[in-house]
């Protein structure tokens, strides 16, 4: 037995939710029914420990927190191909190190066509913190060349060679500054 609901969203949000489904050949319906199972699957697995500051060591370097964590180390080399502009060679990391689940959800090429849409829009990315961490996941806050956000979360398998399961960028998350 299923529910309808209604949403009211936004006209930017919706076009939003509309060109994604569309470039993933789903339904508006479909697409969102997706990311709603899979917020509620992640949540159920366990949230991601939040760091709180107290938690926190003492290091000026958000890339210390994720030199610990398979999740945190797979964002370093993913970034430090992207900022290197090499997206021959960034295609090829996405390729050998996604699990194939990842690729079936968003291929290769798809994924590369972000990249490099997020990297001329923003330019290099260097992260600004890190909200969440654990050997598996990483929530990241990066800062583009010219001054936007985005929140970067990745969760890698559990086994070794610890494959990339999934990848997300939202523009826009984590910047606090700009709401005070």
């Amino acid at each position: 037995m299923s529910k309808q609901i209604t949403l009211d969203l936004p006209d930017e949000l919706y076009n939003q939710v509309q060109a994604a489904a569309h470039r993933k050949g789903r339904s508006i319906n479909v697409l969102l029914l997706e990311l709603i199972e899979a917020e509620l699957a992640r949540q159920s697995a366990g949230n991601i420990p939040l760091l709180s500051k107290e938690k926190q060591p003492a290091t000026t370097s958000p890339q210390a927190l994720l030199i610990p964590s398979n999740a945190g180390m797979r964002v370093i080399a993913q970034l430090s191909i992207f900022n290197k502009g090499d997206f021959n060679r960034l295609r090829d990391y996405i390729t050998e190190n996604y699990t194939p689940e990842a690729l079936e959800f968003t291929a290769a090429k798809a994924r590369l066509v972000e990249f490099k849409a997020i990297f001329r829009v923003s330019g290099k990315l260097r992260i600004d913190r890190v909200v969440a961490i654990d050997k598996h996941q990483a929530l990241v806050v990066v800062e583009g060349e010219r001054g936007d956000f985005y929140m970067v979360q990745l969760t890698v398998s559990e086994d070794y060679p610890h494959k990339i399961l999934v990848c997300t960028f939202n523009k826009g998350a984590g910047d606090e500054r700009s709401a005070r």
